[in-house]
């Protein structure tokens, strides 16, 4: 499992974590590009911003993209 950070200046602020659905990755809170990124948003904003990448998806993947079919992991396993 793969966690990404964007470290918030205000401490004050509670951590906001953000968390992908299904068959998706972070870059659905952090799309390249300048100005398509929520979470580099809520970073500006001065949130401390946490991203996981579940089982699975993204960087989280292992390297025989479709081994982890054969783990039988379910929903549950989330």
């Amino acid at each position: 499992i793969c966690l990404y950070r964007y470290e918030g200046k205000n401490k004050k602020r509670h951590p906001v974590f953000l968390v992908h659905g299904l068959a998706s990755n972070r870059y659905n809170f952090d799309f390249p590009g300048k100005g398509k990124s929520f979470a580099q948003y809520l970073w500006k904003e001065g949130w401390d911003v946490w991203m996981i990448e579940l089982r699975g998806s993204g960087n989280s993947r292992k390297k025989e993209s479709w081994a982890w079919l054969k783990q039988k992991w379910n929903v549950d396993h989330y």
